[in-house]
């Protein structure tokens, strides 16, 4: 079939379907992408190029594509039909992630191909330093950003999950692939995640003007090329024409020019050049790295920068934010046994590290954890809380029941079984067996050894942050810990005091003691209020002392 020029999208979406309905796959696609270089941001198009990806069983880039749609539509329907599209197409990908002593690795199946990705440590740290000079200096009332040479996606994605609308653009298609990477790494773990817009773009000075205008435009090559493979004019030319774009704040960075250490030439050239440019204009640096690596800032607000607890909240302040990060004190963290971190508290993964720093020799046969797991076998949600010898509080005595705040689509609220917490047994109890319990251990000494040589930068992992929601009682909180539990008790004896971390998006941020009667399952009559605020209150007066010397742990 010839394929003609349309003058409407309508028009060459009608052809489209003519091609596909004549098995011309191929010419539809090519149809599809020769109309998108024309409009990049075109919301039909990029919908039908996913369906025709879908159809031809690519469903990687099906799913990109919907999240490019997601990202660009301007009606609620829209973004909802592109939502079920993207749902559709993760039911069809595959993801799983590989660690080595200074990388990991992502593998995903989901096209003809599968897709394998390799991720260096060190770089990432490095994309880390910069994101927290961003985030230190933002102006806390910025609602778009982009970022120009995204490198791998680490500050576009931190970006997006702190709230803001932000595209990432590199020039190597190798990078674009590497950030879609870590997006899914992140996608295939939890649903609800903010969803950054990622294209492979170069720029220069005619291309700049066509850049729409943002709060923030952030110019972060990986290396030093980006500005070599330019004149020093020509780079000048760049920023100076983002400057004209941006209605807060232009960041850019100067990565080392070699191995060793840069002299600073190169940044100075550039510097020299661009206030010839532009005149009288100031210059803040916001980082400097051991390497010399330089990251500037030029601010066009009027106003003083804002407090930076306004774009990384802490604690509670997260509620009403547009961030799903946050700070959060570690005396404040609880996990599901109602188990605290610090000195003061015990927790059965902590003090099974304890004892591995004393003795690396220590195996699980010899730990704390096997006995843990020994000694502590709850036959029921009350045993499990308020121990053997409590008197009955229904519903809690009959079972395994879901907690009074939790929502759930199955029908069996009390299970007879206790849940597992991952294949083949519980880590928060027993009884498990031996070979979940080395497992078990093993993860542990592996995610401490990790965070103490790197430290906790769950910035630079898919799905590296602790997450959870809050209990409010007042102005008094406890934050539960859903995910990450080896990840806390590596934390806990690696000297933080305060760690940044995620809400669950499959819970609500905030569980108020105040609307106890709204809760799902009180007002399903399934808990009476008074063991409802039993099982909350249990998480505000309990630390995991009083549990550990009931089953003999601690004296």
């Amino acid at each position: 079939m010839a394929i003609r020029k349309t003058d409407t999208t309508k028009e060459l979406l009608l052809l489209v379907e003519k091609l596909c309905k004549a098995g011309e796959l191929d010419q539809a696609e090519k149809v599809l992408e020769q109309e998108l270089e024309r409009k990049p941001d075109d919301y039909l198009l990029l919908m039908n190029l996913g369906r025709l990806d879908e159809i031809r069983g690519q469903y990687l880039n099906a799913y990109d594509l919907y999240q490019r749609a997601e990202f660009l539509a301007d009606k609620a329907g829209q973004k909802e039909k592109a939502r079920r599209m993207k749902a559709g197409a993760k039911k069809h990908i595959v993801g799983k992630n590989a660690f080595g002593s200074d990388y990991y690795k992502v593998r995903l199946e989901g096209n003809s191909k599968p897709l394998e990705l390799e991720y260096s440590l060190k770089h990432l740290a490095r994309r880390k330093e910069l994101l927290d000079a961003i985030l230190a200096t933002m102006d806390p009332g910025t609602k778009t950003i982009l970022e120009i040479e995204c490198d791998a996606g680490i500050i576009t994605k931190n970006l997006a999950d702190h709230g803001f609308k932000v595209e990432g653009t590199a020039e190597n298609m190798d990078n674009i692939v590497l950030a879609m990477g870590f997006e899914y790494g992140e996608m295939l773990r939890q649903s609800g995640v903010p969803s950054p817009n990622y294209y492979c773009s170069s720029i220069d000075e005619d291309k700049v003007k066509l850049i729409n205008k943002k709060d923030v435009i952030m110019v972060l090559p990986p290396s030093p090329e980006w500005y070599t493979n330019r004149t020093v004019a020509q780079s000048a030319l760049i920023l100076a024409g983002l400057l004209k774009r941006v209605r807060r704040q232009l960041y850019f960075y100067f990565p080392p020019e070699n191995d060793n250490a840069q002299d600073g030439g190169l940044a100075e050239a550039v510097l020299s050049n661009l206030k010839e440019q532009m005149g009288n204009i100031e210059f803040e640096t916001c980082f400097r790295g051991k390497d010399n690596s330089t990251l500037y800032r030029i601010d066009r607000r009027q106003a003083n920068t804002g407090d930076r607890t306004r774009v990384v909240p802490l604690g509670l302040d997260v509620n009403g934010s547009n961030s799903s990060i946050f700070e959060v004190e570690l005396q404040y963290c609880r996990s599901l046994n109602g188990f605290g971190y610090t000195e003061e508290g015990w927790d059965h993964f902590v003090e099974t590290l304890r004892e591995v720093i004393k003795n690396h020799e220590t195996s699980y046969e010899q730990s704390i954890l096997k006995r843990f797991y020994g000694c502590f076998q709850p036959k029921n949600r009350q045993n499990h809380f308020f121990g053997s010898d409590s008197p009955g509080m229904p519903p809690l005595d009959r079972g395994w029941t879901i907690l009074p705040w939790m929502e759930t689509k199955n029908r069996q609220l009390i299970p007879v079984k206790s849940p597992v917490s991952r294949p083949g047994g519980n880590h928060h109890y027993g009884p498990n067996s031996d070979e979940f319990g080395r497992r078990e251990f093993n993860k542990l000494v592996k995610t401490y050894n990790l965070i103490r040589r790197f430290g906790y930068l769950p910035e630079i992992f898919p799905d590296g942050y602790v997450q959870g929601y809050f209990l409010k009682d007042g102005d008094n909180y406890r934050f539960c810990i859903n995910e990450g539990q080896h990840r806390m008790a590596a934390i806990s004896l690696t000297g933080h005091k305060v760690i940044k971390c995620k809400l669950d998006p499959s819970f609500l941020p905030v569980i108020n003691l105040e609307h106890l009667q709204q809760w799902p399952q009180v007002k399903s009559g399934l808990y009476t209020r008074e063991v409802a605020e039993r099982v909350f209150r249990y998480y505000f007066e309990e630390d995991g002392r009083r549990k550990a010397k009931e089953v003999g742990l601690l004296k």
